[in-house]
C-alpha cells in the first residue's frame, strides 16, 4: 500500500507542471493570499468555506504563491483519500480488497486529472471518507460513543470546507433509521451523539465570526449548513429577498449553463468510471436480491444511502444551476467501496498483484492509444492498436476465465472496462477542463511582475495572474462571478474614480463582466494601452496597462513583489 502511494505521488508530481490552469484556481488561492494580508473571508470579502480558504493558506505559506505550492493541497487530499479508502474496504473486507480500491482510485484517470486542481472536492471528500469509517466502525461497535462524536466532528469539518458536503449527515441519520428502527432510544442516542459531534464544530465557527458578524448575517450566510437548503428553496419558489438572490430574477433556474453542456458533464463523469459504476450496481443488486432486508448489512445501506442522497443533490443541481464533471467525485469513493467486491471476484484466484497489473497494462495502452487517435490522428495506426487490444483481450479472457460459466461474465467486465479507457483516454488529458497553459501564465505573471507594483490592481476573469504575480484585485474581488451573478449599478462610477491599473482579457473575463463589456471595451479603448499578446492557450491572453500612468523606474524593482517560488526547477 505505501509503495503504492509513493508511486500515486510521483505521477501527480510529473502531472504538476503540465496540468492547464482552470479557471477556479486562481480565485481560491487568491482567497488564501488574501488571508495573510490581514483580511477575514466572509467578513472581509466573499470566500469559499472558511475551513477550505485557511487550509489553502497554510500551503500559501508554506510554499509560496506559486501555482503548484497550491495545487498541493488537492494532491495529498487524493493521496489521503485512497488511504481512507483502504480502511474502509479493510474495515469491512480484507486488507488485498482495501489495497485494489485504493489503487483504483489512485490510478483511475478520472481522479488523477483532478487530483493536480485546486477544488473544493478533495479536501471534502476526505473529510466525508473520515467521517464515513468513523461511522462504519460504530456500526460495528455499537457502543463506541466517541467514534461517533468524532464522526458528527469530521461531517462538519467537511461542510465547511464544502457546503454540498451535507449528503453525509443525513445519510447517517437515515441509516440509523432504517437500519435499527425510528423508534429505538439507543437510535436517538446515537443520532443525539452524532449532531453533537457536528454542533461543537459549528459553534466554535460561530464563536470565531461571532465579534464581526450579527446573529442575522450569521443566520443568511454560508456558515449556517440550514441555510443551503432553504435558501435555494426560497429562491425556486421566488420568495427569497432580492438582496439575498445569486442571481437578480427570480425563478427556479439560477445560472444558465447550457444543457448541452450539463449533459455532457453527466455522460463523462460516468463513463470515466464506468466499470467502477456497473460494478457497484452489480453488487447492490445482488445483495438486494437476498432475502435479508437491507437493515441486516447497514454499511451497505449507508452506501447506497450517500449515493442516493448525492444523485437526487445532483439532479436538482443540474435543473436548478448546472452540473461538472468534477462534481461526481463526491460519490466516487462509495461507489468504489460497493464495487470492489465485484472487481476483486473478476480478478479471481491467486497472484492478485499480478492480474491486476495485466489488466492495468491493457487499460493504459487502449487509454494511450485513444490520446495519439485524437491527438494526431491517425486512423490506420487506430485500427493496428484497436485490432492489438482485442487480441490482448481475448487471450486475457482466456488466460483468467478458469470457469465456463464465468466466462461471459469476464468478458463483459472487460468489455466495460475497454470503455472505460477508450472514453477515458479520448477526453482527459492535460488540458481537460482548463483554459490557459503553464507557459502563457510564466508569461503573464513576468509581465505583470516588470510593470506593477504589489498595490497595483488587476481586473481580470481568471484570477491566476493577479493571485501568483502578488498584484492585488480590482474592488477586493477575488471572485469574479459576482460581477456576472448581480448588476452592480456603481461598477462604472467605482472603475472611473479608481480603475485598476491592468486589465486582462483572457476569454473568461468577457463571460465574468459581460454585463459591463461595453463599458470595459469603451475604456480599454480610451484609456489603456497593450502591453502583450499572449497565445498558446485556448483563449489568446491581452494584456493592458492603464495609460499615462507612472512606471517602474527600474526593471529590477520588480524583485520587491517576491516572485513565486517553484518548488522544482
Amino acid at each position: 500500500m505505501l509503495v503504492t502511494l509513493a508511486l500515486a505521488l510521483l505521477l501527480r508530481l510529473a502531472l504538476l507542471s503540465v496540468r492547464w490552469i482552470n479557471a477556479d484556481e486562481g480565485a481560491h488561492l487568491l482567497d488564501a493570499r488574501l488571508v495573510w494580508q490581514g483580511m477575514v473571508p466572509i467578513i472581509d470579502y466573499a470566500s469559499r468555506q472558511p475551513l477550505y480558504t485557511y487550509l489553502l493558506a497554510l500551503f500559501v505559506k508554506a510554499f509560496g504563491t506559486s501555482l503548484a505550492a497550491g495545487r498541493l493541497l488537492p494532491l495529498f487530499a487524493s493521496l489521503a483519500i485512497a488511504w481512507m479508502i483502504y480502511l474502509i474496504v479493510r474495515q469491512l473486507f480484507d486488507a488485498a480488497s482495501g489495497w485494489l480500491a485504493a489503487a483504483i482510485y489512485l490510478f483511475l484517470p478520472y481522479t488523477l486529472i483532478w487530483s493536480t486542481v485546486v477544488k473544493t472536492e478533495m479536501p471534502a471528500v476526505l473529510f466525508v471518507c473520515v467521517g464515513a469509517w468513523l461511522f462504519i466502525r460504530t456500526l460495528q461497535q455499537p457502543r463506541r460513543w466517541d467514534l461517533l462524536l468524532l464522526a458528527g466532528m469530521s461531517a462538519a469539518l467537511a461542510f465547511y470546507v464544502r457546503q454540498s458536503t451535507l449528503y453525509l449527515p443525513v445519510a447517517v441519520v437515515l441509516c440509523l433509521w432504517i437500519g435499527e428502527g425510528f423508534c429505538k432510544r439507543l437510535v436517538w442516542q446515537k443520532i443525539a451523539v452524532f449532531s453533537a459531534g457536528f454542533a461543537l464544530v459549528g459553534a466554535v465557527v460561530l464563536w470565531f465570526y461571532g465579534g464581526a458578524l450579527t446573529f442575522e448575517q450569521m443566520l443568511f450566510s454560508q456558515l449556517n449548513p440550514l441555510n443551503l437548503v432553504w435558501n435555494r428553496v426560497a429562491h425556486s419558489l421566488g420568495i427569497l429577498p432580492a438582496a439575498m438572490r445569486i442571481v437578480d430574477r427570480e425563478g427556479f433556474r439560477i445560472l444558465d449553463q447550457e444543457v448541452g453542456y450539463t449533459l455532457r458533464a453527466w455522460r463523462e463523469s460516468i463513463l470515466f468510471s464506468f466499470f467502477i459504476v456497473t460494478a457497484a450496481l452489480w453488487s447492490l443488486g445482488r445483495y438486494l436480491s437476498k432475502r435479508n432486508k437491507p437493515g441486516k448489512d447497514p454499511a451497505y445501506l449507508f452506501l447506497a444511502l450517500w449515493i442516493f442522497i448525492l444523485l437526487l443533490a445532483y439532479a436538482f443541481q443540474s435543473a436548478s444551476r448546472g452540473f461538472y464533471s468534477q462534481y461526481f467525485l463526491e460519490s466516487l469513493p462509495a461507489w468504489l467501496i460497493l464495487a470492489v467486491p465485484v472487481i476483486r471476484g473478476s480478478l479471481q484466484g491467486r497472484h492478485l498483484l499480478q492480474r491486476f497489473v495485466t489488466v492495468s497494462g491493457l487499460f493504459v495502452l487502449l487509454f494511450l492509444a485513444q490520446r495519439l487517435m485524437w491527438q494526431w490522428r491517425w486512423p490506420l495506426w487506430g485500427h493496428v492498436v484497436a485490432a492489438v487490444v482485442i487480441s490482448a483481450a481475448v487471450l486475457l479472457i482466456r488466460r483468467y476465465a478458469f470457469a465456463r460459466e464465468t466466462a461471459p461474465l469476464t468478458a463483459a467486465g472487460l468489455a466495460v472496462l475497454m470503455m472505460t479507457a477508450s472514453v477515458s483516454g479520448s477526453v482527459i488529458g492535460p488540458k481537460y477542463e482548463c483554459g490557459w497553459s503553464p507557459r502563457t501564465l510564466d508569461r503573464v505573471v513576468a509581465l505583470l511582475q516588470q510593470q506593477g507594483q504589489r498595490s497595483d490592481t488587476v481586473l481580470s476573469g481568471a484570477m491566476i495572474w493577479t493571485h501568483t504575480s502578488g498584484l492585488q484585485p480590482w474592488g477586493g474581488v477575488s471572485h469574479p462571478t459576482l460581477f456576472f451573478m448581480k448588476y452592480d449599478p456603481h461598477f462604472e462610477s467605482d472603475f472611473e474614480e479608481a480603475p485598476p491599473l491592468f486589465i486582462i482579457m483572457d476569454g473568461y473575463t468577457e463571460k465574468k463582466f459581460s454585463r459591463y463589456r461595453a463599458f470595459l471595451d469603451r475604456m480599454v479603448a480610451e484609456r489603456y494601452e497593450r502591453l502583450a499578446s499572449v497565445p498558446g492557450s485556448k483563449w489568446r491572453v491581452d494584456v493592458y496597462r492603464l495609460a499615462g500612468a507612472p512606471a517602474l523606474p527600474e526593471a529590477a524593482l520588480a524583485a520587491r513583489l517576491d516572485p513565486p517560488r517553484e518548488l522544482w526547477p
